[in-house]
């Protein structure tokens, strides 16, 4: 409900994902590691990425603000199939995330739900150093509250 969190949707979705087993934190050091507004090394890899939200209203009684939080999702991988198929996994999980208890240090946030505003975006070849890798996409909303 609130508009200010003390981390960023981003990363708070990032712990979500981990817990999910789709992807890993950087500091496990395994198998497509999930990122938090910068994309990492390995060819393999997640990232989540804080966008533009949209405010919802207010609520009359507390006067606060109702915000989903925007959200990016993009995968990258080795080949098209496994990125996709990496994708997929991911939009499985958004699909299924629905009042989960997240907790970062001392904060701890409910996640409402993630909305996702379409389907699976490819977004081509990334080409740096001659290495070939294939990029998607998909684009979300997330309904977060601080509970404490």
């Amino acid at each position: 409900m609130t508009a200010v969190l003390d981390y960023s949707p981003a990363v708070i979705v990032q712990r979500y994902l981990a817990s999910t087993s789709v992807g890993t934190l950087p500091s496990a050091s395994a198998a497509w590691p999930i990122g938090v507004n910068s994309q990492l090394k390995p060819d393999n890899t997640i990232t989540v990425y804080d966008t533009e939200g949209q405010i919802q209203g207010r609520i009359q009684v507390t006067k606060g603000v109702v915000t989903q939080h925007g959200l990016q999702f993009r995968i990258r991988g080795v080949d098209q199939n496994t990125a996709y198929a990496k994708a997929k996994a991911i939009l499985e999980e958004i699909d299924k995330a629905c009042d989960e208890t997240i907790v970062i240090e001392s904060s701890v946030f409910s996640l409402g739900g993630i909305h996702r505003k379409g389907s699976i975006v490819s977004m081509g070849r990334e080409t740096p150093d001659n290495v070939s890798r294939f990029l998607f996409s998909i684009n979300a909303l997330v309904t977060l509250e601080q509970l404490s």
